[in-house]
């Protein structure tokens, strides 16, 4: 069970920094009330934004607990690559966050996905051991 954490950490970080740069990315319009204008570019997450952002940190956490389940619980090779596909999906989402922000943002996108890169590299031989 060890070597599944070390295999879904990654997956449960990156997501949850990607949900936190969705947050923070909404206007201050939004924040007052006005939720008929999120800012995301995923259909889902927009239509869940759009109704409340309770709705949206509920549907995340539940999507988190499916996904943990399914790489800690499913004894099938797949799990392993369920758990890249979300980490690195989540890293390339959480960087598009940052690279709104003009040429500075660009270059903290960059050093997101190396360092992204680098932990997950560290947990998945952690899991490999």
């Amino acid at each position: 069970m060890t070597r599944r954490l070390w295999l879904l950490l990654p997956a449960v970080v990156l997501y949850s920094a990607d949900i936190s740069f969705t947050l923070a990315g909404q206007p201050a319009a939004y924040w007052a009330g006005d939720y008929s204008q999120p800012a995301e570019h995923n259909p889902l997450a927009h239509a869940l934004l759009a109704r409340h952002p309770a709705l949206f940190a509920g549907a995340a956490v539940a999507w988190a607990v499916a996904f943990s389940a399914i790489v800690l619980l499913w004894r099938h090779r797949a799990a392993g690559w369920v758990a890249v596909l979300i980490a690195f999906g989540h890293a390339i989402g959480g960087s598009t966050w940052l690279a709104r922000h003009g040429p500075g943002g660009w270059a903290l996108a960059v050093a997101y996905l190396v360092l992204a890169a680098g932990f997950a590299r560290a947990c998945w031989r952690r899991a490999e051991a």
